[in-house]
């Protein structure tokens, strides 16, 4: 263990930021849904067809499948002995924390936290992380390529 560790102001710190971030999460999001108008949100939805939103629903679904590859891509390059079982929930778990909370809290922060709770090295999940962020990136400019050619 290395000092910070030992430190219990940082051991008790780390629960209160934790703590803080249980009791914040559920109160901002009853702040944002208590706002909505439900029978307006009702009413949006019933006015596409149960076409379109299965077609929505089938994109949604392909972009997370797309985005675990990711992590099964890394999984290969970093050599970690994860089945593909848990790395998937990993990766979408990540993938919905990135859509919502930004880069470095799900892509960077909640990658770390996950993988390294199922038993992977911060050096083993760097170069996994290191990847995973290439191939994202190298998508977005073949895919802004592609769009403004």
């Amino acid at each position: 263990m290395n000092g910070a560790q030992n430190n219990p102001w940082m051991r008790w710190g780390k629960r209160a930021l934790t703590l803080f971030f249980l009791l914040a999460v559920p109160v901002l999001l009853y702040m944002l849904i208590r706002n909505l108008d439900w029978a307006e949100v009702r009413q949006s939805l019933s006015d596409y067809s149960a076409q379109t939103l299965l077609v929505g629903v089938l994109i949604v679904l392909a972009s997370y499948l797309v985005f675990s590859g990711y992590d099964l891509l890394g999984r290969h390059y970093s050599r970690h002995h994860l089945p593909a079982r848990q790395v998937m929930p990993v990766a979408m778990v990540c993938y919905a924390f990135n859509l919502n909370f930004t880069t470095w809290i799900g892509g960077v922060a909640m990658r770390y936290r996950l993988y390294m709770r199922l038993g992977l090295s911060a050096s083993t999940v760097t170069p996994l992380l290191s990847l995973i962020l290439l191939t994202n990136w190298t998508g977005h400019m073949a895919l802004a390529g592609v769009t403004f050619a």
